[in-house]
């Protein structure tokens, strides 16, 4: 485990100004197998609740891949067993402990993911190709350049 400052995230670092390429720029890449997360069938309760709330913004970061699957459904159920135990706690049948502990193992699963700001900034997220206005130009424009 690396000792020291968390990275800082790179949208900070761009918009203080701190961002170099030669740096961070190492933060951009990954690798996928292409292949794309599916909602279990049998996921149900807060854990389908989850699911369906926080898939869809991960996907939109472009960081899941179907390898990620397992490790999602594992994250869904911590997020319920969490859930679970804060209520029972709330209702007074449960104890501090037992919530803490759902807390902890839903933590750990959740750096995973990218689920805090910092967190993010260790994540290697390929960005999105930038379109370029002059070749849009170029290429609607084709007909009257020739």
């Amino acid at each position: 485990m690396p000792v020291g400052r968390p990275p800082k995230p790179t949208s900070v670092l761009k918009a203080s100004g701190g961002f170099r390429k030669d740096r961070h720029g190492d933060r951009e890449k990954t690798a996928a197998s292409g292949t794309t997360v599916e909602q279990p069938a049998w996921l149900d309760g807060d854990a389908l609740v989850f699911w369906q709330r926080n898939v869809p913004k991960l996907e939109a970061m472009g960081i899941l891949d179907g390898i990620d699957e397992s490790q999602l459904v594992g994250l869904a159920t911590a997020w319920a067993n969490w859930r679970k135990e804060q209520t029972d706690y709330e209702a007074g049948n449960g104890h501090i402990y037992r919530v803490s502990n759902a807390w902890s193992m839903f933590d750990k699963l959740s750096s995973k993911f990218g689920f805090s700001p910092t967190e993010r900034t260790k994540l290697a997220i390929e960005p999105p190709p930038e379109d370029d206005p002059f070749e849009e130009w170029l290429k609607a424009n084709k007909e009257t350049l020739s």
